[in-house]
């Protein structure tokens, strides 16, 4: 969706959201490569359930690495704080926002 968003400021010309957009999609990318490094304690403990045998230091940095990628995706706004989602949620995407709409960003590249 931040690539979409991307290519839609980029249409629009609005360099400072398109560079914005480039910061948290690298940031995003940083974050999915970390919790990706922890999939050795996701996968086997789902299907196999050897979660059990972890030990706490194993299995925390798992909930570290998911809870930060979790976080990326959340308002900063303290009132609001919820996660962003897709509008709509059938149908040609149109935006990426939060409740509040401090984070809103246009997903539409066409006129």
């Amino acid at each position: 969706m931040l690539e979409a968003g991307k290519k839609a400021a980029d249409h629009w010309k609005r360099e400072n959201e398109k560079a914005a957009l480039d910061a948290k999609r690298a940031k995003a990318k940083e974050l999915i490569a970390k919790s990706k490094a922890e999939e050795w304690a996701i996968n086997p403990s789902v299907h196999f359930n050897q979660w059990a045998n972890f030990s706490a230091y194993e299995f925390s940095g798992v909930v570290k690495a998911f809870r930060e990628l979790l976080e990326n995706l959340r308002c900063d706004n303290e009132s609001c704080k919820s996660y962003v989602y897709v509008v709509p949620n059938k149908g040609t995407r149109e935006a990426m926002r939060c409740n509040c709409g401090a984070i809103n960003i246009n997903l539409k590249a066409h006129k």
